[in-house]
């Protein structure tokens, strides 16, 4: 009996090992052994499978683990049913809430790094902010013209959740690309001796590297499904952004458009200085980005032939027989 029991905690614990943990705001794993429950809202983890949230489980007899929060990552591949028998929470109702805290405070980054701005009558600026819903309903009362009909948001949206958000294959090649633009090579073009601009270059590399796992961590976290509350206000500024510029394309390709809109203002957003200012309770001291996103008429039909595309089947499958 003995011997059941310790079998059965040894392969509880190696299964509640599975879940690895990233930070979206430095990009780095997060070791369960290491975090507090303040985690969720000063690093931002996601799991590394499923791009879900997760939560620390931690308790007096059992070594602490990261855990999807309840109703969070349902088919992910290191979820276990293990893990929900034995460790199920009676604080559902404060993880819960901690949950709504985890993306309130991503789309809070959002309003510090973009300072949402709308030109109101007499050239009035309006703040405004993914976090109120007035940018929704701004989104949704302006039309865009296309070359060949009038596009409205909630038509929009609905192709990008049918498709475009399934190939997170091309959303990671455009995050690479928009932060490649930051560090272009007249980034660190400075007038000093070799040895200070050598220590000038290994500084811009470490910041790079930050920037672009931080931004494919934040993308890949958007861009899956279950984030519409997230995603859907991003979209609604970028509309609104679109709109103001008298950009002109084809229907088909609008929601492309919008797509690299917005994972061009995801990899600008300088995600560690804003919640490295925000763990420390100050207010993040930056510009608000401009990140570019002309792309030609070319390359946007070859983006929204890809997306398009339909995805290949899945072979079901099913339980293998060792003793054959």
């Amino acid at each position: 009996m003995f011997c059941l029991t310790r079998a059965l905690l040894h392969l509880i614990n190696r299964i509640n090992m599975g879940i690895t943990a990233f930070s979206i705001s430095d990009g780095k794993n997060i070791l369960a052994a290491d975090a507090n429950h303040e985690t969720y809202r000063d690093k931002l983890p996601v799991c590394g499978r499923c791009w879900g949230e997760v939560c620390l489980a931690c308790g007096e007899k059992k070594n602490s683990y990261w855990r999807h929060f309840p109703g969070v990552g349902i088919h992910c591949p290191d979820r276990s049913e293990i893990q929900s028998v034995v460790y199920q929470t009676t604080k559902y109702a404060s993880r819960k809430q901690s949950l709504a805290l985890f993306r309130q405070r991503f789309l809070q980054i959002l309003d510090y790094a973009v300072q949402p701005t709308l030109i109101g009558t007499n050239d009035e600026l309006h703040q405004l902010s993914f976090n109120e819903q007035l940018m929704l309903e701004v989104a949704k009362l302006v039309k865009i013209e296309c070359n060949d009909k009038e596009a409205s948001f909630d038509a929009v949206m609905l192709e990008i959740y049918s498709k475009h958000r399934k190939r997170t294959d091309i959303i990671n090649s455009l995050v690479n690309i928009s932060v490649k633009n930051l560090y272009n090579d007249k980034f660190a073009e400075f007038d000093v001796d070799y040895e200070l601009k050598k220590q000038i270059g290994q500084i811009t590399k470490q910041y790079f590297d930050i920037q672009m796992s931080t931004a494919q961590l934040a993308a890949q976290y958007i861009f899956t499904s279950g984030k519409e509350n997230l995603l859907i206000p991003l979209c609604a500024y970028c509309w609104i952004n679109y709109k103001s510029k008298s950009i002109k394309c084809n229907y088909i390709d609008l929601s492309t458009s919008l797509i690299i809109i917005c994972v061009n203002i995801l990899g600008a957003v300088p995600w560690f200085h804003i919640m490295s200012a925000l763990s420390n309770k100050r207010k993040p001291q930056n510009q608000p980005i401009n990140p570019s996103y002309i792309i030609s008429g070319e390359g946007l039909s070859i983006l929204t032939h890809e997306f398009q595309k339909p995805l290949p089947k899945r072979k079901v499958q099913g339980f293998s027989h060792a003793n054959k």
